[in-house]
């Protein structure tokens, strides 16, 4: 019995008051009368609150006084391991650990917030943790680190606007602007691979617009001296090469419909074909429908002529059959069934028929044919026609 007493006792004067009072407990089980160790087991209790409480008034300054929520909680961990049961010591620590949980549950949100391109958000985010936790180690790296994040996003921002509005000077063949914009970006953004790219672009371009420029001035040249074929090869290969260009789009058509009035004489379906790719260059373009009327007459023109020289030489050699199946051919192709000239070149077909050598019947009557109309088909004519007596 008084060597377990002692060892309460140096255990007490150890400060292992816990391992003390089991000693005594263990004591007391057996020997429950035993007033030495009911002393003991006092006096154990009371220096145990002693320590305690100053532990706790000691650690309670500690608090206080240390900024780093890391330290405190290993400072109250401390007390908490010596003295695992006082409620003041697991209340502290659970409060500590909690917010030193909640600092870095911020933290990371903020750094993913900053991840996704909401710098403003993240750094209020940081706002909040400072009024929390002043002295929080990587506050500061933090906010560098967003501020570097922010600024790379504000000046990757300004670089794609810089480029999309290069890109647009480009489209629309103005190289004079898009030297000027690329210079500006160049000088924020030196060396950079794309604007390296959109300036080869611009190279390309000048050169294509020279040669554009050649082409152009050329082939006005040559449509000014009618020399049509080789002044409309070259405007479209300028029209393919800058098709933005209004300039070289009216001069293409200008040819296109000069040259189509010039050779429909004697090319009318060419003349209608360039006609034809004049309107599909300016759809909407006045000229088109007067040139039409104008090529249509023309044409209609031409055909009629053609059409009373092989009627006469045809009618004159006595081949009245072929003369009318060339009429019959000309109205089915020009459209041209009740067109008076047409009928006019088929009455012509029978004047001075009946003086011909060989012929026994009456001018008169064989001009009274000519009055036929070529409503009805020009190939029954023919059969039905008189022909001269003893022919």
């Amino acid at each position: 019995m008084q060597q377990l007493e002692e060892e309460a006792r140096g255990l007490c004067d150890q400060g292992e008051f816990d391992r003390a009072l089991q000693v005594c407990e263990s004591v007391l089980s057996k020997h429950p009368d035993s007033s030495s160790f009911t002393t003991l087991r006092r006096d154990i209790l009371l220096r145990r609150r002693q320590t305690v409480m100053e532990l706790i008034r000691h650690v309670g300054i500690q608090l206080l006084s240390e900024p780093h929520i890391e330290t405190r909680l290993k400072l109250i961990e401390q007390a908490l391991n010596r003295f695992p049961n006082e409620r003041f010591f697991k209340q502290s620590f659970a409060e500590i650990h909690q917010t030193l949980e909640k600092v870095r549950d911020m933290a990371s949100t903020a750094h993913r917030t900053a991840g996704e391109g909401q710098f403003e958000e993240a750094l209020t985010i940081l706002d909040d943790i400072a009024r929390i936790y002043p002295e929080y180690p990587s506050i500061d790296a933090d906010r560098k680190c967003i501020a570097a994040f922010q600024e790379k996003d504000r000046l990757a921002k300004r670089k794609t606007r810089s480029v999309a509005a290069i890109r647009k000077t480009l489209s629309t063949m103005d190289v004079d602007g898009t030297f000027r914009l690329l210079q500006t970006a160049f000088e924020e953004f030196p060396n950079d691979s794309e604007l390296i790219q959109l300036q080869d672009e611009l190279t390309r371009l000048e050169k294509q617009t020279k040669e554009t420029r050649s082409l152009y001035e050329v082939a006005r040249q040559q449509v000014a001296a009618k020399e049509f074929e080789a002044g409309i090869a070259m405007l479209r290969q300028a029209n393919t090469l800058d098709s933005k260009s209004r300039r070289i789009e009216m001069a293409l058509f200008d040819a296109l419909v000069q040259f189509a009035k010039n050779i429909v004489d004697f090319e009318p379906k060419r003349a209608k074909q360039l006609l034809q790719e004049a309107a599909r260059l300016c759809p909407f373009n006045l000229t088109i429908e007067s040139t039409t009327k104008y090529l249509s007459d023309r044409s209609r023109a031409f055909a009629l002529n053609d059409c009373r020289k092989q009627v006469h030489a045809l009618r004159d050699n006595g081949q009245i059959h072929e003369a009318l199946k060339l009429v019959t051919a000309v109205a089915n192709e020009h459209f041209l069934h009740d067109d008076p000239a047409l009928e006019q070149i088929q009455s012509d077909i029978w004047i001075n028929f009946g003086s011909q050598p060989g012929t026994s019947r009456d001018a008169g009557e064989s001009s009274a044919q000519s009055g036929a109309k070529l409503e009805a088909p020009l190939e029954k004519r023919v059969e039905t026609a008189p022909l001269p007596a003893g022919s």
